[in-house]
């Protein structure tokens, strides 16, 4: 061995596996031939008695073609020793990436744990031979760890598509798809290999069939014998090149000219000198495609199969390679003769580009890393179980909302307030000692004894669209300066108002204000939750002596108080707003911590919603001390409403399943802002720009205090409530906890707030890339002008022999449009040939699924499924038809709320049905087959087979007919 090499290779070169020699033999001799010399590094953690290693057939191939560039035998504690012999390291082809191996025996040395930030490394055909990715024995702990490890690489390359899609969405990191090594090397250094081959079972001299197979079974058996049989070939089986395992292998497949020995040149001459070849193994189908020879390919699920597929697929050869491992396909097809010309073509290409990816590689600076981003999530949405431990002892971490009302209720002081590692306050008892097991903070607690008025869910009174009418007010106000006004009618009556407000390192915790500069500093929405403290002890304090208290907090807070206080003040004023979802400070301390160090100044002012560029483009400002220069940027792309609103990064677990939604409240009064407004008053200017806010006046005491006091001091209209909920969701709905919450808290500590989200927007792309691609194995004809939008999670599935054609029979210089567009989840599943003439739409909504087989659609077709249409074969429609299966606009009714218009089923249209001109088929019908509908007819009900409907709404007017072209 010499004391120094260009570059160390790491791969299953030193297994037992012909394959798995052979392409650590291409990379090594492509590096070679670039010029460097070659570490080939031993089994890692092996000692010279491993069973892989002692005596074994791939040993001796290493000393034969490796000399002594070959490593000590060093336990993974030493691998580090490496450094002190390479200038690179490069995680070699083959499924070394595989989870099976990562964090067991090898440890992380697959990943190139053990080597110095000094030097580069990178990855070269390197796959883990599954799709299963991080759910494949791999816990969240190893599967960060990976993905750390990933990210000091220079450069990473994998030989199959399955390996890149997990790189990138598992580990977040992305690679470039190689060629599999072996098709990599010149097919005359392979053929020089073989001739260290003595075994005469393949010196040629007779023509025979070769198998590899590497887990026999009957079926293979079967195959094996058909095949022989059918090509009078006598059949010639390699069997694994693991000694331990040959015997039962042997057993297993019971045939004789079955050799033992095998060495891996004798494995090149099988494939060299064979007429024809049967094989479950990856590298026995490239070896078969290296050397030009019939071949059949049985996947082989045991040792990853995605790379079968990739690869053939790539070639065009997919006709010979069978899914079917119990039911091997016995068909004289598969012996026809292969045209390699596209072949060669395809394996020119990939040699070019993949050596020169190599060499860009190996020349890149080491201090330049592979791209990294967002990966999806590990597990999808956290369920947040409390384990037996946790200390949080009223309530679990999914339903505790913090409103501190226990803390507040326990006559001894032993609980206090605690932030969990996401900075969520939650109450603990601190001194066990001191606990009179009295019972009181289980009895306050609004989640588990809900107050009087949180379970009468009573409606609002009266719904209004308001706004101050002192400018300032409004201007400063975070919506229409509603609150504000609430407040004045205490302050005025010498009462106090409580609420959120900042301190001096901008916590937020509720304050006691006797005025309007202590009402400056509530008014404002603040994004995270506020700390309550001893509130509810104050402000009983306060009523007790008589005064009148405005309490403004979130519903779960305004229970908390109502249940605390055990009976009804008619001089408190309880006001709650429509809820997102509260934050811990954790979030907000560390994406202000960021923009006060890059503005070289702590912050002044924080304003959430300012509106120097109007209400509803209401952007957030942070003002800075003694800076002249601010920082502002509107809410869609300011990194902390994105995270908050878009992402649902760092809500709290319980917002996630909020039993304080709806009417559920002991506010006397709701505030909101009333987006989505439009005025009842025809004279009313629409200048909304400045805010403007709801009032939702839920007790008598609300809409008397709104009526007397209020009302002339805002410009009020009256609405109703059916017009609050489409543009203010969290009314009734509760946030889903954000895919990426997890990864947020696990990689704030190590990543600034901005690069989080960058990583994230990243993430988006990549997906909206990703969902811009149908899943197509048939044909997709557009012609002229064809506009197909496809949102997050749907898919257009074409199957094999099927076609889409849109825009057909299109006039010669036409511009007409045909549209098709796919909204999250959707799903359009073509499995005959469809055509659809120009000027036509289709659209599927969220989650919704159309099927459709061979037919014809003329022009101006309005297609749309809300939940699902089924079109059978034969199918033909008139211009101008239409197929919905809902009303498009929601008809909600005002008592109840409930939706009435909801698809029930599913429009189901059977075979050989004609549509006529200006026809329509609605309300989740089942059409039968060989039915006729007239033109301009609307069919609503069920239509028999066979028959003729007409009309409006459309009528059996026919039975017993059919119909042709």
């Amino acid at each position: 061995m010499k004391t120094h090499y260009d570059a160390a290779v790491l791969d299953f070169g030193w297994g037992m596996n012909y394959g798995s020699l052979l392409n650590g033999y291409a990379t090594r001799s492509i590096l070679k031939n670039l010029g460097y010399s070659v570490l080939h590094i031993q089994k890692p953690g092996a000692k010279e008695d491993d069973w892989e290693i002692n005596g074994t057939h791939n040993y001796d191939f290493a000393l034969r073609h490796y000399r002594d560039d070959i490593s000590p035998f060093l336990p993974l504690s030493r691998m580090s020793e490496l450094n002190n012999l390479c200038d690179m390291f490069i995680a070699g082809s083959d499924q070394i990436f595989n989870p099976y191996f990562s964090g067991s025996w090898a440890g992380y040395s697959f990943y190139l744990d053990f080597v110095d930030n000094s030097k580069k490394l990178a990855s070269f055909g390197t796959s883990f031979g599954t799709s299963f990715g991080s759910n494949y024995n791999n816990s969240r702990d190893k599967t960060n760890k990976i993905a750390r490890l990933l990210r000091n690489f220079n450069a990473l390359s994998v030989r199959e598509q399955a390996s890149a899609t997990i790189l990138r969405d598992t580990y977040g990191v992305e690679a470039q798809v190689v060629a599999e090594p072996v098709f990599l090397l010149d097919i005359e250094k392979w053929r020089k290999l073989a001739e260290h081959s003595a075994l005469d079972v393949f010196a040629g001299d007779e023509p025979y069939m070769l198998t590899y197979i590497l887990d026999p079974t009957p079926e293979k058996r079967a195959a094996i014998e058909y095949y022989s049989g059918l090509t009078g070939l006598t059949a010639i089986n390699i069997l694994d090149g693991r000694s331990d395992l040959w015997v039962q292998n042997n057993e297993k497949l019971n045939l004789p000219n079955t050799p033992s020995g095998v060495i891996a040149e004798d494995f090149l001459k099988g494939f060299i000198n064979a007429s024809f070849v049967l094989t479950d193994s990856f590298h026995g189908m490239a070896f078969s495609v290296v050397f030009k020879k019939k071949f059949i390919s049985i996947t082989n699920r045991k040792r990853g199969f995605d790379r079968f597929g990739d690869v053939l697929g790539e070639f065009g050869l997919l006709h010979r390679y069978t899914t079917e491992e119990k039911n091997i396909p016995h068909s004289e097809k598969l012996l026809e003769d292969i045209d390699f010309s596209k072949v060669e073509e395809v394996i020119k290409s990939k040699r070019d580009s993949s050596i020169e990816w190599l060499k860009t590689a190996l020349e890149t600076p080491v201090d330049i890393k592979v791209k990294f981003f967002l990966p999806k999530p590990f597990y999808g949405i956290e369920t947040y179980k409390s384990k037996s431990s946790d200390p949080y002892f009223v309530l679990s971490k999914d339903k505790c909302t913090g409103c501190a009302a226990c803390y507040n209720a326990c006559p001894v002081n032993c609980i206090t307030m605690v932030e969990d590692n996401e900075g969520f306050l939650y109450p603990r008892s601190v001194d066990k000692k001191k606990c009179l097991d009295c019972g009181k903070c289980k009895r306050v607690c609004p989640v588990l004894n809900p107050p009087e008025r949180v379970r009468s869910n009573i409606k609002p009174k009266n719904v209004y669209a308001a706004y101050s009418l002192d400018e300032q007010t409004r201007f400063m106000s975070t919506s229409g300066g509603a609150f504000s006004e609430f407040a004045r009618y205490a302050l005025a009556n010498g009462g106090v108002v409580y609420g959120a407000a900042y301190d001096e390192d901008f916590a937020v915790y509720h304050v006691r204000s006797e005025d309007e500069k202590g009402l400056a500093r509530i008014r404002q929405s603040k994004y995270y939750q506020s700390e309550i403290k001893d509130t509810y002890k104050r402000v009983l304090d306060d009523l007790e002596s008589g005064r009148i208290v405005l309490f403004g907090g979130t519903p779960c807070q305004c229970a908390a108080l109502d249940s605390f206080l055990k009976r009804d003040y008619e001089h408190l004023i309880l006001v709650d707003f429509i809820c997102h979802s509260v934050c811990p400070k954790l979030a907000f301390k560390a994406y202000l911590s960021e923009l006060e160090h890059k503005y070289g100044a702590p912050a002044e002012r924080v304003w959430f919603k300012n509106k120097q560029n109007g209400w509803h483009r209401f952007s957030l400002r942070i003002d800075f001390k003694g800076k002249f220069e601010y920082y502002m940027k509107p809410s869609g792309s300011d990194d902390y409403f994105k995270a908050f609103l878009k992402y649902r990064l760092f809500l709290r677990p319980s917002c996630h399943g909020c039993m304080f939604k709806e009417n559920k409240r002991s506010a006397d009064i709701t505030l909101a802002d009333f987006w989505g407004l439009k005025w009842n008053d025809p004279n009313h200017h629409d200048d909304q720009e400045q805010g403007v806010s709801i009032i939702m006046t839920r007790t008598d005491k609300g809409q008397r205090i709104f009526g007397d006091f209020v009302s002339p001091r805002v410009y009020s209209e009256k609405h109703e409530l059916v017009e609050v909920v489409p543009r203010n969701g969290g009314m009734i709905h509760s946030q889903t906890v954000g895919l990426y919450r997890d990864y947020f808290f696990q990689n704030i500590g190590e990543f600034k707030f901005s690069k989080i989200l960058a990583l994230m927007d990243e993430r988006e792309r990549l997906l909206q890339i990703e969902r811009d691609k149908p899943s197509i194995t048939g044909k997709l004809t557009k012609i002229g002008n064809v506009i197909i939008t496809m949102a997050e999670r749907s898919k257009i599935i074409i199957d094999p022999e099927a076609e889409l054609i849109l825009n057909a029979n299109l006039p010669e210089g036409s511009q007409k449009e045909c549209i098709l567009t796919l909204h999250p989840g959707a799903i359009l599943h073509v499995t005959g040939k469809f055509r659809v003439s120009y000027d036509s739409r289709i659209i599927l909504w969220n989650n919704a699924k159309m099927t459709v087989a061979n037919g014809f659609v003329n022009f101006g077709a309005a297609i749309s499924p809300q939940r699902e249409i089924i079109i059978g074969d034969d199918f033909l429609a008139g211009s101008q038809i239409a197929i919905w299966d809902y009303d498009s606009h929601k008809i909600i009714e005002a008592e109840s709320g409930d939706i009435l218009n909801n698809p029930t089923d599913a429009i189901k249209i059977g075979k050989h049905v004609w549509m006529g001109l200006g026809s329509m088929i609605t309300d989740s019908v089942s059409v039968g087959e060989g039915a006729i509908i007239a033109a301009k007819a609307v069919v609503t009900h069920n239509v028999p087979e066979n028959s003729i409907v007409a009309g409006v709404p459309a009528k059996v007017i026919k039975t017993g007919v059919t119909w042709r072209v």
